[in-house]
């Protein structure tokens, strides 16, 4: 049968025009799948790669002789703990009589920036043989203070026990002195040693103390720092 154009289209053709059409739909519908598909996978992979990125940030990366390796990264170490490592590791002996036998306590001074270090010293010969000890003690520990970055001063007490009229016994400071590290490096330890200093740090502390029954029986002249 003629259309109205004249142009005819038998069975066979129409079939073939709606099977085309057909074909047209499903292989529109596969891309659309395959094309989810690899944004999904994109998506998860970005998130797994941020997962690796995050987790090497916080981490350490170690070169060893086997390759790079990556290993949990260690917190700083605070200017506190640093000297608290170095006092304990210190070798306090300083030759005998001067060798110190007492217990030692650091205390965080956050006011002044520093570290209080604190002795019981329980034997020693006499008064002047206790700050000379003390005196000593304290430099010796600010030069391994002041290595640290982040400490400005330090306090060095020392303690012992007094015996008061009525023979009571109490322990008590004898000697405390505090100094601030701009003040401590402007002395040249190196040339005091074996000299008078005790007037010397008394008068440039930012806090010196000594116990009255303690100051009433030494000669300030004759106390020296003997390292």
């Amino acid at each position: 049968m003629a259309d109205n154009n004249g142009t005819g289209i038998n069975s066979a053709q129409a079939k073939g025009g709606v099977k085309q059409s057909k074909n047209s739909k499903n292989c529109g519908i596969g891309c659309l799948i395959i094309f989810i598909i690899i944004v999904i996978i994109g998506v998860f992979g970005q998130k797994e790669k941020s997962e690796n990125e995050v987790q090497i940030n916080n981490n350490e990366i170690v070169e060893s002789s086997n390759g790079i390796e990556i290993g949990q990264r260690s917190e700083p170490q605070s200017p506190f703990d640093e000297v608290k490592g170095l006092i304990e590791d210190y070798d306090f002996g300083m030759g005998d009589p001067y060798s110190i036998e007492q217990e030692i306590r650091m205390i965080q001074d956050t006011e002044l920036q520093g570290i209080v270090v604190k002795f019981f010293d329980e034997s020693f010969w006499d008064e002047e043989y206790l700050v000379r000890e003390g005196i000593t003690a304290f430099v010796e520990i600010g030069l391994i203070v002041f290595l640290v970055e982040g400490i400005e001063s330090i306090t060095v007490v020392t303690e012992t026990d007094f015996i008061d009229s009525f023979g009571n016994e109490e322990k008590e400071q004898a000697l405390r002195i505090t100094m601030d590290k701009n003040t401590f490096g402007m002395f040249n330890w190196e040339n005091l040693e074996y000299r008078p200093v005790y007037n010397q740090i008394s008068d440039n502390a930012l806090d010196f103390y000594i116990h009255p029954g303690v100051f009433s029986k030494i000669k300030p002249d004759e106390i020296f720092y003997a390292p």
